[in-house]
């Protein structure tokens, strides 16, 4: 991958990934994910070993993400109500949420003090993001770091901002 190498895989069962990447593996959920996160337009920030050329491989970067994106769009019982009124439950908005807050998503190295960091509608993901969380964990970071503008989200994403009712619409 660009200039950085990728740590060990966690064991995939425990993470998630396995029983996830079973079900991104479809070219509908690739388009999908693909058009609806973050990553149209940002192709570069995948290639060279993040997973463009390889995206069902779950030791890339690229799957793992799309594993995270498939928990935020399925894990609600009435997925397809993404309503802001929606019972108050994240399962339910959180992918609305991610989607209109996330403009650019992209893959870099990181510098290890983050897993995850957002800066005007574009959010970049790092190694942490990629190899130390597990698939809940992948799908919550994102809304935890664009909860809050301009954060850098290392481990929880669910710091004391997350206390406020309700999603910050822009």
């Amino acid at each position: 991958m660009a200039t950085c190498s990728s740590p060990p895989i966690p064991d995939k069962n425990a993470s998630g990934d396995n029983q996830y990447g079973q079900d991104i593996c479809r070219q509908d959920m690739i388009d999908y994910f693909w058009t609806t996160y973050g990553f149209n337009g940002n192709k570069a920030y995948w290639e060279n070993g993040w997973g463009w050329h390889d995206p069902c491989n779950t030791d890339l970067p690229l799957a793992r993400t799309f594993n995270g994106c498939y928990a935020l769009t399925y894990s609600a019982q009435d997925y397809l109500n993404d309503a802001w009124d929606a019972p108050q439950n994240i399962l339910q908005w959180g992918r609305r949420f991610v989607r209109e807050s996330i403009d650019d998503l992209r893959a870099k190295c990181g510098d290890g003090t983050a897993d995850a960091s957002e800066s005007g509608g574009t959010v970049e993901l790092y190694l942490g993001y990629f190899y130390n969380e597990a698939v809940g964990r992948t799908a919550r970071i994102p809304i935890g770091t664009t909860r809050v503008p301009g954060r850098t989200t290392q481990g929880s994403p669910l710091g004391t901002a997350w206390k406020a009712p309700g999603p910050r619409l822009r």
